[in-house]
């Protein structure tokens, strides 16, 4: 079925599709709302909608800043010059494989390069972003936040040098940082302005500095 409603979407009738899509998408989200008392439903109808906007545009992938107090998550990617952004402060994330949504993308990253398993309930932010490598193709950035119960199972994957809790406004100025993921990040501190600011101690378990 989701195979044909994106063949239709992506051919003649892709009006059609695209009214039909949002407005699946609207019920979807009255449904969820009028279902407080179950969140799963309105997850459901929040991945949904992500999906219908999918549809419209070529969805090659997904990061995810994790944060913990007034810090993120980050890893300090390969010194490869075959690939982009080599030696950088990068987030968790990649590239879509299949028919995966957005957030089953971030999410499936995020456990392959650094252990974790979250839930989509745990993810607090999205937006869509042209994409920095294809032309009319889209990506999506999203935010979760970690807590004490996540922190044990931290460890850094098969990519990347070595992994860092850094504070976020380090990682905004920081000369090595992924530049669109600073201005990314950016976009998400103007709704939680007071996040830079927060008062917390540092993650546990913290991690040795990169050598």
């Amino acid at each position: 079925m989701q195979s044909a409603i994106r063949a239709i979407w992506r051919g003649h009738h892709g009006a059609l599709a695209r009214t039909l899509g949002f407005a699946s998408c609207f019920w979807l989200i009255v449904i969820g709302l009028k279902m407080r008392r179950h969140p799963r439903a309105l997850v459901a109808a929040r991945s949904a909608c992500l999906s219908y906007a999918a549809m419209g545009e070529t969805f090659r992938g997904a990061k995810i800043a994790i944060v913990h107090g007034a810090r993120v998550l980050v890893f300090l990617r390969d010194d490869f010059t075959h690939i982009p952004f080599p030696a950088h402060w990068d987030f968790a994330g990649g590239g879509r494989e299949g028919d995966e949504t957005p957030e089953h993308c971030a999410l499936r990253e995020l456990h392959e390069e650094f252990g974790l398993r979250l839930t989509s309930e745990r993810i607090v932010w999205r937006k869509i972003y042209a994409d920095t490598e294809e032309d009319e193709a889209v990506s999506y950035f999203m935010v979760a936040f970690a807590d004490a119960r996540d922190l044990a199972d931290l460890r850094l994957g098969d990519e990347g040098q070595c992994w860092d809790w850094m504070p976020v406004e380090s990682f905004l100025t920081h000369p090595s940082a992924v530049p669109y993921l600073q201005v990314r990040l950016s976009d998400f501190l103007r709704e939680r302005p007071g996040l830079t600011t927060a008062k917390s101690p540092p993650a546990q378990p913290y991690p040795p500095p990169c050598d």
